[in-house]
């Protein structure tokens, strides 16, 4: 029961939190297999997630919005248990892609799982065939030195390996300001935003956090395009919009009998054909296709 109870919450604060959002991740969702996505769906968007290997701890998910293109979703192959992800890849306009990812690492994470997430991130360029980044997620590396973009020696072997593999790639990671705020302790900045184009993220707002967690929730910009499918559209005439009263107009002017029936028929191939005329003035390029019909018409 109180599985249920926690996800019904949990999508509650969910749909308080969507309005005119295409992309939500979360971290440390604590989904298990148990809990199906339908329960913590939302309409209007896809869910995708990587549950943690540990039970009832970390995990994280990401909303997609119905409008985006449907995207291509890389099998978690992770070893590490403490580290988890998710990585999908989103088609842009032409040959431009997306890569969305989503990270947790646990503050417990041991060497090994961390020296994986590390080459992970190394490797990326060369794993993946992409244009565009945007890698979101909590680190837990509070003591990363964003705003000097220098090293140094006390943050620790992860934090020092994080910022280096940003600063090589020629990333750059938005977020500045503290993102966990927890009753006795000094804030920190734990949830990151990383591109590989300053320009593409923009307006980083840290807002409330939802429910009981100590994890602000960040919003920002992100700014590419994407190409939507085409609605069909069907096209029919409108008889409603014909000129009835010309119609009137002409007909009685005209006195049909036995021998007026062929001259009444070349009067209006004639008038098509000065009509197409004149329309041919403004638009030469209709002139070879359009007069084709009228001639066989009147030289049949």
């Amino acid at each position: 029961m109180a599985s249920i109870c926690t996800t019904l919450t949990f999508k509650k604060l969910l749909i308080g939190s969507f309005l005119l959002v295409l992309c939500k991740a979360l971290t440390e969702t604590w989904l298990t297999p148990d809990v199906s996505d339908a329960e913590i769906s939302i309409d209007g968007y896809s869910i995708f997630r990587a549950d943690s290997k540990r039970e009832r701890a970390g995990g994280v998910a990401l909303y997609l919005h119905a409008a985006l293109p449907i995207p291509i979703v890389f099998s978690d192959t992770t070893p590490a248990p403490f580290c988890d992800a998710l990585w999908l890849q989103v088609p842009l306009r032409g040959s431009d892609s997306v890569l969305l990812g989503v990270v947790y690492r646990s503050s417990s994470s041991p060497p090994e799982d961390d020296h994986f997430l590390i080459r992970t991130l190394g490797q990326l360029s060369s794993s993946y065939h992409f244009t565009h980044l945007l890698l979101v997620g909590d680190f837990n590396a509070p003591k990363a030195p964003w705003t000097e973009l220098q090293c140094v020696g006390s943050s620790g072997p992860f934090t020092a390996a994080l910022t280096e593999v940003v600063q090589q790639s020629a990333w750059t990671q938005h977020v500045v300001a503290p993102t966990r705020y927890r009753a006795g302790q000094q804030p920190s900045l734990l949830d990151l935003v990383i591109t590989n184009e300053r320009h593409f993220v923009d307006q980083v707002t840290i807002n409330a956090p939802l429910g009981h967690s100590n994890h602000c929730v960040l919003t920002f910009d992100f700014i590419r395009y994407w190409v939507r499918n085409p609605e069909p559209q069907t096209w029919i005439q409108n008889f409603c919009r014909a000129d009835f009263l010309g119609m009137r107009i002409f007909l009685n002017q005209v006195k049909l009998g036995p021998a007026s029936v062929g001259e009444l028929y070349r009067t209006k191939a004639i008038g098509e054909r000065q009509l197409l005329n004149d329309k041919n003035k403004t638009d030469p390029g209709n002139l070879g296709k359009s007069l084709a019909p009228v001639y066989q018409s009147v030289n049949p």
